[in-house]
């Protein structure tokens, strides 16, 4: 039997953390067409006792998974603070338009808006 050499096994490493950490090195044997099979011999001989080939592809798969999720937050940056953390003056220079006709059409439904059910606020157009 070919045994694929594999990087030794750091002291008290998990499976998972193992796995996480060599995870391109054994995708490439997986594409080659390497069986778990061999793999499991070969992280035995880096350093695990007999590991199953449920436990390595469980391994694999949760390593995958969370490359996946960590890429995807690397891509996705913050523009910027949150707006529920920016002062009243940073929201308001935010919001500030740059047009008129934005402050009167805000002004004229704010004017024509019916008062709310319920409450004592007045009709501003009476």
């Amino acid at each position: 039997m070919n045994l694929i050499e594999l990087p030794s096994r750091k002291s008290r490493q998990s499976l998972d953390g193992y796995v996480r950490e060599n995870l391109e090195r054994l995708e490439q044997e997986l594409l080659a067409g390497v069986p778990y099979e061999s793999l499991g011999d070969a992280t035995q001989a880096a350093g695990f006792s007999e590991v199953a080939v449920r436990s390595l592809r469980s391994s694999v798969h949760r390593a995958r998974k969370k490359r996946g999720r960590s890429r995807r937050n690397q891509s996705w940056k913050s523009v910027g603070r949150s707006w529920l953390s920016r002062s009243l003056e940073e929201k308001e220079a935010a919001c500030q338009p740059e047009d008129d006709r934005v402050l009167l059409a805000r002004r004229y439904r704010q004017l024509t808006r019916a008062p709310r059910p319920g409450t004592d606020e007045p009709d501003s157009l009476i």
